[in-house]
């Protein structure tokens, strides 16, 4: 159909191009013009071509090319020059100027064909066999995910403590505390204990410090200090925890005394005897330095220091019998050991076996032995086991420091 309704129209792909009103009036006005023309000469006037109007500034002017928009070329048919609007033309309405299009219908939508859904087949029964070995494969897929998931966990808990360990040696928990929990008796304040410790607050690591060093650190520079436990107190803090050691003897060096403890440790020199401690005296030769153990023999090759033994083996005896008043131990021959008690009783040990026993026996006998007179001096013979032979005197003065030198 047609734009009108007509049944007679072209269809829509092969309309012919329909020319506007305006040029179809144009092209009309032009034929009657030439008729008119024709009839008063009886001859045909010859056409005549006019060129098209210019372009507007800034736009060449292209020679020889006709566009089908240009105002000279209206369907084919050659114009005047001028404004036809003006040359008594009718005038163009904006509707005639635009081309009109095909209506354009929408194209249908064809439906897509029901699929048909295939009959099922009937399902076969396995048989118990089958069954089986479906079964082991399910549980054999069954183990495989759950090993690589226990895979997966593992590495990604190792990576994080990896990092975590990284981070923690380098950038967390920085030292910037020292928590000091002296014991009873302990000589030092906490300010001494601090400087000894080492540590320079904000730079030294709490997993990267040696705990030992620290520990026989403060055991060397401080030498009554007994025994030093260092411990870390999180997240960024050393606790300290200091015992004390006392004095147990003195060894005479001839211009002093050297204080040392049960252990051997050297703790001091001093110029005068100190009231209350028992004198040492040794054979071997040693090397002064507070803070170090003693020792009277060359170690270095794997050898025992047999005096320093002997000499820790005769304190802890009277530690135990609890022996008191004893004020020389001479350990120079270690197959006569003499102790000398109250300055005016001299103890004979004999050998280095049985010690406690022996001063046990010791013990007992001085007991008896003051409650009969406090002013009595000689030996007591204590080298059998068991068994104490006095030989003593009465003394009517003070007594002196006697000489037991052989």
């Amino acid at each position: 159909m047609d734009r009108n309704g007509n049944g007679n129209g072209r269809r829509v792909g092969q309309a012919k191009r329909k020319i506007p009103l305006g040029q179809r009036l144009a092209r009309a006005i032009v034929l009657a013009v030439e008729g008119k023309d024709r009839k008063k000469s009886g001859q045909a006037r010859p056409a005549v071509k006019y060129d098209p109007p210019p372009l507007p500034k800034g736009q060449p002017q292209r020679k020889g090319v006709k566009k089908a928009s240009s105002a000279a070329y209206r369907g084919g048919v050659e114009m005047p020059k001028g404004n036809p609007a003006r040359s008594g033309y009718p005038k163009k309405s904006a509707a005639s100027r635009q081309p009109q299009r095909p209506p354009q219908i929408p194209p249908q939508r064809q439906e897509r064909p029901v699929r048909e859904q295939p009959q099922s087949r009937p399902q076969r029964q396995m048989s118990p066999e089958e069954k089986r070995r479906m079964e082991a494969r399910r549980v054999h897929a069954l183990r495989i995910r759950r090993r690589k998931k226990r895979i997966r966990n593992t590495t990604a808990a190792a990576v994080a403590l990896l990092i975590f360990t990284i981070l923690s040696l380098t950038v967390f928990f920085k030292i910037d505390n020292i928590i000091v929990i002296p014991g009873a008796g302990i000589v030092y304040d906490e300010t001494q204990i601090k400087k000894v410790c080492g540590i320079e607050y904000g730079t030294v690591n709490l997993f990267r410090c040696r705990l030992s060093e620290i520990e026989e650190r403060l055991e060397k520079g401080l030498p009554f200090i007994g025994k030093a436990t260092v411990s870390r107190s999180f997240p960024s803090s050393l606790k300290v925890e200091a015992e004390p050691t006392v004095a147990a003897a003195a060894i005479d060096c001839g211009t002093g005394y050297l204080l040392i403890d049960k252990n051997g440790k050297m703790l001091q020199f001093v110029r005068q005897q100190p009231k209350a401690i028992v004198v040492l005296r040794c054979s071997g030769e040693f090397t002064m330095k507070l803070g170090d153990y003693i020792s009277f023999a060359d170690t270095s090759e794997g050898q025992t220091d047999e005096e320093l033994l002997l000499y820790k083996d005769i304190i802890a005896a009277m530690e135990e019998t609890k022996i008191p008043d004893i004020t020389l131990i001479d350990i120079r021959d270690r197959q006569s050991v003499k102790l000398m008690y109250q300055n005016r009783l001299t103890l004979y040990l004999g050998t280095d076996t049985m010690l406690e026993t022996k001063l046990a026996t010791a013990y007992k006998t001085l007991k008896v032995e003051d409650d009969g007179s406090k002013t009595k001096t000689g030996t007591i013979d204590l080298s059998t086991i068991g068994v104490a032979y006095v030989n003593d005197t009465e003394q009517t003065t003070e007594p002196q420091n006697e000489n037991i030198d052989g």
